[in-house]
């Protein structure tokens, strides 16, 4: 009787002990010797063991002989498989050198093996798709990535204990590139029917740069659109930068083409108002805001002959109003010219 290895059994080596026992059922004739595929073993009393019995790659039937001292013999075969082969595994996606910006990525590949147990991937058990007849399985798993360069290792063993490792090698980039718009300033008023678009990227070398939704090149980390066209009224100029790993980052200047004057809507006094208080303070309300108002651009003076004479006010504007303040108030009994330039 065979004790060991059992029927069937799935060795990771080319050699095995077998091991068993011997009855002479009573005949008075003691065993004299057991060959276990042609290893002579040790017999002790009615037990045999012989080691190092030799296996060939694949199914072995392993022969054991028993003859005792008066030439009687008995056999048995003992089926078992020898595999010291590895899986054979691939990765097949990501590819090698891939960025990504989740904190996780699916890895998937083939592996191949007539006994195959399991395919870990980051040490996370894989899902796997057997195949048809001579087609390799298909594994897919889930591996974290932490921020930066990440070796991932899929790993396939088998029920005889052989293994393979491959792994492969992708980065995470979750920040959005530093883009920067140099010019124009948001809020500018621009006079003319184009404006010239500057701005640059910090650190990044895979950007692609898109102003007003046409791509741009970059030099050195640079990027100009000499002429981009304005309606009148408000533009928003939206540039775009992304990364190869999916990132993107937008930023937005707002800027104005007017080549429209204002227009004076209303004044306060109006012209030709009389009985004017000496604190009596000056209203211009325009048809939009003139922005910073220069000095000279509003003028109070008291008519006289032959000259007029000026009289010192402070100007302010809050959007579409100017204020004049006499410094010093208005004289008495006198005639005013207020004069608005451009």
């Amino acid at each position: 009787l065979v004790t060991a290895p059992a029927e069937g059994t799935l060795l990771g080596t080319r050699t095995v002990t077998v091991t068993g026992t011997v009855d002479d059922n009573g005949a008075g004739s003691a065993t004299r010797r057991v060959e276990v595929a042609g290893v002579t073993a040790v017999v002790s009393g009615r037990t045999f063991v012989a080691s190092q019995v030799s296996l060939a790659e694949g199914e072995n039937s392993i022969r054991v002989v028993a003859e005792d001292g008066a030439g009687n013999r008995a056999e048995v075969l003992r089926g078992v498989v020898s595999d010291t082969v590895a899986p054979t595994i691939a990765i097949g996606d990501p590819a090698r050198g891939t960025i990504a910006s989740e904190a996780s990525l699916e890895i998937s590949g083939t592996v191949d093996d007539d006994h195959l147990d399991r395919v870990e991937v980051a040490g996370v058990r894989a899902t796997l798709t057997p195949a048809g007849p001579g087609s390799p399985a298909r594994f897919r798993a889930t591996a974290p990535l932490r921020a930066g360069a990440n070796t991932i290792v899929a790993r396939a063993v088998d029920r005889a204990g052989n293994r393979r490792e491959v792994s492969v090698d992708v980065m995470r980039d979750a920040e959005a590139p530093s883009l920067t718009i140099d010019q124009p300033l948001d809020g500018s008023s621009i006079r003319t029917p184009t404006v010239e678009v500057r701005g640059h990227l910090a650190g990044e070398e895979t950007v692609a740069v898109t102003v007003a939704g046409e791509a741009v090149a970059l030099v050195a980390g640079s990027f100009v659109v000499p002429a981009l066209p304005l309606v009148e009224g408000e533009n928003r100029i939206v540039v775009r930068a992304r990364d190869a790993a999916g990132n993107e980052a937008v930023r937005v200047r707002q800027v104005f083409r007017d080549t429209q004057e204002p227009r004076l809507e209303r004044a306060d006094p109006m012209d030709g108002s009389e009985g004017l208080r000496q604190d009596a303070v000056f209203r211009l309300s325009l048809s939009e805001s003139p922005g910073v108002v220069p000095p000279g651009a509003i003028r109070l003076s008291r008519v006289g002959s032959p000259v007029n004479s000026p009289i010192e006010v402070a100007v302010t504007a809050e959007g579409p109003v100017i204020t004049a303040r006499p410094v010093s108030g208005l004289p008495a009994d006198a005639a005013l010219s207020l004069e608005v330039t451009a």
